[in-house]
């Protein structure tokens, strides 16, 4: 709270960043929580955790730089119809990411950085935000933020509602034969979604959230449930 001055002496300062102000410097750990409900903007930027590294012994008459990173998983789903439907028939759809823990807890805060993030046991849904809409030129996207964590195979990952008559949801559910997966810090995976009359096509990729990187992508089929 109020003015921030350079010691009179001349000494430097370590200058360091954490979004959101909810977290707070902290030698212990302290609780996190993403919104289950990130469909609007507000909700879906307080999920968002991050951290700017250290600025050392940083001394007046320059402006202090900082790069923040992101410290949680992103996921992005894309809607795409495929045999049995047009477009306009995904309109309105309603996307859940199912079984997925929305708390953590983050073992400290200080310059050195952001401690261990680790999370909870108890599993809730998230709705994510809309980033694209259905148009001539780009299909429906959406995002949501995770907690960095691994949901066992043979889960339900996610859940899609088409508006209209057909209310019954299209459940993908991780193969019971295959890997579990594993959102990593700043990492962002980006899941497209055929929906067909008979089920889900699912195919995804993985890269830094900065999309600087890319890693091993997985596949699966979803069914009607």
């Amino acid at each position: 709270p109020g003015s921030i001055f350079y010691p009179q002496n001349g000494n430097g300062i370590d200058v360091y960043g954490v979004y959101p102000t909810s977290v707070k410097e902290n030698a212990s750990s302290q609780d996190f929580s993403v919104n289950t409900d990130q469909s609007n903007a507000t909700n879906y930027k307080t999920s968002d955790l991050m951290y700017a590294s250290c600025e050392s012994n940083h001394t007046k008459g320059t402006p202090v730089s900082l790069t923040f990173k992101h410290k949680l998983s992103k996921v992005t789903v894309e809607l795409v119809a495929g045999t049995g439907f047009q477009d306009a028939d995904l309109n309105n759809a309603v996307v859940k990411i199912t079984n997925t823990s929305t708390k953590c807890s983050i073992l400290s805060l200080n310059e050195s950085g952001i401690g261990a993030i680790t999370a909870s046991s108890t599993s809730s849904d998230i709705k994510p935000i809309e980033i694209g809409t259905w148009n001539s030129s780009s299909k429906e996207k959406m995002s949501a933020i995770v907690i960095p964590q691994t949901v066992n195979k043979g889960t339900v990952l996610f859940e899609v509602t088409l508006a209209g008559s057909n209310t019954k949801p299209y459940k993908y559910t991780i193969p019971s034969d295959g890997s579990d997966v594993t959102f990593a810090e700043s990492n962002e995976y980006k899941y497209k979604l055929t929906i067909k009359i008979d089920g889900i096509d699912v195919k995804s990729t993985i890269t830094d959230w900065t999309d600087a990187t890319s890693g091993t992508p997985t596949e699966g089929d979803a069914t009607l449930n």
